[in-house]
């Protein structure tokens, strides 16, 4: 559980870093943020289901908030 919450502040660290350089549109930029999007979206999901408990139908609302 600790190592899927630390795994959050990768995709933002890695923003940050291709970001001067302008690298984030590039190809390679790109492919790396939606790795990381992909990484974070399966920690909600194991932070959400990992204590037995499932969260809140509520919960749901937040992809709505885009």
């Amino acid at each position: 559980m600790l190592g899927a919450s630390f795994g959050f502040s990768s995709t933002v660290l890695t923003a940050i870093i291709l970001e001067p350089r302008r690298e984030l549109r590039a190809f390679h930029g790109r492919v790396a943020i939606g790795i990381l999007i992909v990484q974070d979206l399966v920690a909600v999901a194991l932070l959400a289901f990992g204590n037995q408990v499932s969260p809140s139908p509520y919960a749901l609302f937040l992809l709505l908030l885009r």
